[in-house]
């Protein structure tokens, strides 16, 4: 087996982590280098597999969401082929083209290893054997769907509360999807995250929606928020 690729996120990840063969899959780990691929509820085992196994994972589009919509075609344009050929890319190892964000709310440059996922998993592990160890000298990635602005910013003080953000090297925003007015939230993330101190850039193109790029988390990372981008260390500006 070289790789899991999660179908598609849904709900129950976090019920899959107690049936787990932690032991064999450590034991695996060891061996040649297995893929998990997948999104959304997914960020449950991204988390996991990161802390317990010690490996990276990659973030992005799934079979039965766009993936499925480019399956037979040869006309794939424009958002679709983007999704595509990034998950490609990061399967295969090709590395990749930066990710270009629309805006930053803080600017400066981090380093550092790609943390997070989808901020709601983020928040439901919390307090649990599962919990996402804290971000600090991390570039966190943040997405979501269908979560109201008030919704995101009691996730997001409750995250600050818990202290997961202290040190944290920079924030790299996704796509917010259905997520309701994005001055909206743009303001909650100001007045979250911007008393951290660090750059952040929104608007990259990862998460739920039309874009889709892939993201491997737990490997390193540049953020910068002057040419709003996030890439791998000597990839491309």
């Amino acid at each position: 087996m070289r790789a899991v690729v999660c179908a598609r996120g849904g709900y129950g990840a976090t019920r899959v982590l107690d049936h787990l063969d932690w032991e064999a899959l450590r034991a695996a780990a060891g061996g040649e280098p297995k893929a998990l691929h997948g999104s959304s509820d997914i960020t449950a085992l991204h988390v996991a597999f990161g802390t317990r196994l010690g490996v990276t994972t990659s973030f992005g589009p799934m079979p039965a969401g766009l993936l499925a919509d480019a399956a037979g075609r040869d006309d794939l344009g424009g958002d679709l082929a983007e999704t595509v050929d990034g998950f490609r890319s990061v399967l295969f190892r090709e590395g990749g083209d930066a990710l270009t964000g629309t805006h930053a709310l803080a600017s400066g440059r981090a380093e550092g290893l790609l943390a997070g996922g989808t901020l709601s998993l983020l928040v439901a592990m919390l307090g649990t054997p599962y919990a996402p160890p804290p971000a600090a000298g991390r570039i966190v990635f943040l997405e979501d769907v269908t979560e109201a602005p008030y919704r995101i910013d009691r996730m997001l003080v409750q995250l600050v509360q818990a202290g997961w953000f202290d040190g944290a090297a920079g924030v790299a925003l996704g796509t917010w999807d259905r997520c309701g007015d994005p001055a909206e939230l743009d303001a909650v993330f100001a007045a979250r995250l911007g008393p951290l101190g660090i750059p952040i850039v929104a608007g990259v193109p990862a998460g739920h929606g039309p874009r889709q790029r892939t993201l491997e988390l737990g490997a390193p990372a540049v953020l910068d928020a002057g040419t709003l981008t996030l890439r791998a260390p000597g990839g491309a500006r």
